[in-house]
C-alpha cells in the first residue's frame, strides 16, 4: 500500500479535512491531494510534515500497522519509490513504531537531479555507499566518496549532486534533541596575592 493510502486512510480515521491537514502541515491543499491519489511522492520534509500534522509517526504513512519491536528485512525486501527531485527513496525498517529516528536508502544518477535546496526538523546523517556525492550544507560543499559520512543539522539549506554516473547511500533523520540547558559560566577565581 502506499503513502497516499495511508495518508487518506489516517486523515479520515481523524475527522480531518484535506484543507486542515494542509495548513497544519504546511503543505498546500492540492498537494496533498496528488499524494493521496498516489498522482505525487512526497519529499522527506513533507513526509515528516505531514506525520506531525497528523500526530504519527513518519512510518505510519509509510507501511501503516506498526509494532514496536525488534525489525530485521531481508535485503530486497524495501521498494525504491521515485521522487520529484529526481532521485530514488526506500524507507527502512518502516514496521518499527515509536523510531527516534528513520533510515533511507537513496540513489541517484548524474544529471537527473533537480537543483533546489531541502531543509526540515531534526538531524541527519549520511554514509556513502557507492560513487561520489557534491553534497552542500548551507554555504559549505562536501565531495563525498564511498565510505564517507556527513551529520549535520537538517534544518540548514541542503542540496545534493551526483558527481559519478550513479550514486547510492545511507540516509539516517532523527529528532533533534531537546535544547541543552545554558551552562553558567565557571565562578571567576581571584589571582592569588603574593605573599
Amino acid at each position: 500500500m502506499t503513502v497516499g493510502y495511508h495518508l487518506r486512510e489516517l486523515r479520515q480515521q481523524q475527522g480531518r479535512t484535506l484543507q486542515d491537514v494542509a495548513e497544519r502541515s504546511g503543505c498546500s491543499r492540492s498537494m496533498l491531494s496528488k499524494v493521496e491519489n498516489d498522482h505525487a511522492v512526497p519529499s522527506l520534509a513533507t513526509l515528516m510534515a505531514l506525520a506531525k500534522a497528523l500526530g504519527v509517526e513518519p512510518a505510519a504513512l509509510m507501511c501503516g500497522d506498526a509494532s514496536g519491536g525488534t525489525v530485521c528485512e531481508p535485503a530486497g525486501q524495501t521498494a525504491a519509490v521515485p521522487t520529484a527531485k529526481g532521485h530514488q527513496v526506500a524507507a527502512v525498517a518502516t514496521s518499527r513504531a515509536g523510531k527516534r529516528m528513520q533510515p533511507h536508502l537513496f540513489s541517484a544518477e548524474r544529471g537527473k537531479v533537480a537543483p533546489g535546496p531541502l531543509a526540515q526538523d531534526g538531524e541527519q546523517f549520511i554514509y556513502l555507499i557507492e560513487g561520489e556525492l557534491l553534497f552542500r550544507v548551507g554555504l559549505a560543499e562536501y565531495r563525498l566518496r564511498a565510505g564517507d559520512t556527513l551529520y549535520f543539522d537538517a534544518r540548514n539549506e541542503h542540496d545534493f549532486t551526483p558527481v559519478s554516473e550513479r550514486v547510492r547511500w545511507l540516509g539516517v533523520s532523527a529528532t533533534a534533541p531537546p535544547a541543552a540547558e545554558p551552562v553558567s559560566p565557571a565562578p571567576r577565581r581571584r589571582p592569588a596575592r603574593a605573599r
